[in-house]
């Protein structure tokens, strides 16, 4: 057979059958044929799993100090077709570990890197694997009057006395020089975990030019060029004024009592399109509620697209319920997934 040419033809069923002769030139295609096909048979065979027809020896280890790995067996299938048996190193499934006196004490071990459990009486490390995690939304900001009713609106997109003129920076809308007005509220979380969902009172017109993009930051926040810690965006299908919960794919991780920043901003949305964030002004406060509702955090403006801010903000020429007096604190309630080990 290794001297047929290796040439493919189909016989075809009319050449067998009806006392037709068997004749020199069909065994002759039946042995370029079984040429042909064995070819094509090797040809796949080593295209799918390779790794089964080569045998390696099993890699030096010392088990006792490689905790994470035991010694097994597995089968393999032969360029032969028989199955053989090899050893092989596999992860271990096992949730504690014990050694002479590598876990007698902590010589070796990162607290900062590991969650396990040390035992150092009984030198034995513990891996735990029943997590509790619990939603915790202690801050937030309500108001003096609760529920997140606010009596003010500030807006949020282009600056309403500045000529409206998006094309020219359609290409990099995170431009500083594009004349956006951006607002900015600092918090402090008292747990430590994920930020799962941001809640805001938000208002918002169906056709603006511009998603809502929010991010949240460490503080202080100096200028854009930092890098956000958690980006998503939002548009409103209807316009309208409601609270919005802002889920964030992948939940930045806060600590507690360390500040942050929420920012708010939509730079080539129009002020007649524009978004709104609602709060409370100093002026809403009466006799009875003098208090600042949120004093961990606090509210600012900025006019350049998130590159510069101003505490607080300024008294703007619109409506008092549009956001004529400057933000004391903006509404906003944060849920944080907290994870621990039972």
């Amino acid at each position: 057979m290794s001297d047929c040419p290796k040439e493919y033809k189909n016989i075809g069923t009319e050449s067998f059958g009806n006392k037709r002769k068997v004749t020199e030139e069909m065994l002759s295609q039946f042995c370029k044929n079984d040429a042909y096909l064995k070819e094509q048979v090797d040809d796949l065979w080593d295209s799918t799993d390779p790794e089964t027809r080569t045998i390696f020896n099993e890699v030096p280890a010392n088990l006792k100090e490689s905790y994470s790995i035991v010694s097994g067996t597995h089968e393999i299938t032969t360029p032969y077709g028989t199955i053989e048996t090899k050893k092989s190193f596999q992860l271990s499934d096992a949730t504690s570990f014990s050694g002479s006196c590598a876990f007698k004490n902590y010589n070796t071990i990162d607290n900062n890197k590991t969650t396990a459990r040390i035992d150092t009486g009984n030198g034995v490390a513990e891996i735990p694997v029943t997590v509790k995690t619990t939603l915790n939304q202690e801050c937030q900001n309500l108001g003096p009057w609760g529920g997140m009713q606010a009596n003010e609106l500030w807006y949020i997109g282009w600056d309403k006395d500045q000529p409206y003129t998006p094309s020219k920076y359609l290409t990099n809308p995170d431009s500083s020089e594009i004349p956006s007005i951006s607002r900015g509220q600092t918090f402090i979380p008292t747990v430590s975990g994920e930020l799962k969902t941001l809640t805001l009172h938000l208002k918002g017109h169906q056709d603006a030019e511009y998603p809502l993009i929010i991010e949240i930051y460490k503080f202080p926040k100096a200028s854009y060029d930092n890098t956000p810690l958690a980006r998503e965006e939002y548009r409103f299908n209807v316009t309208s004024e409601a609270l919005v919960a802002i889920e964030f794919q992948s939940p930045p991780k806060l600590e507690r009592g360390q500040k942050y920043a929420f920012v708010l901003r939509s730079p080539l949305t129009s002020y007649e399109k524009a978004y709104a964030v609602a709060g409370w002004s100093q002026q809403c406060y009466n006799d009875a509620q003098t208090n600042d509702t949120y004093p961990e955090g606090g509210t600012y403006l900025s006019e350049d697209n998130a590159y510069h801010w101003i505490s607080h903000g300024k008294p703007e020429s619109v409506g008092y319920h549009e956001g004529a007096n400057p933000p004391w604190d903006f509404a906003f309630s944060c849920m944080i997934m907290v994870s621990e080990n039972k």
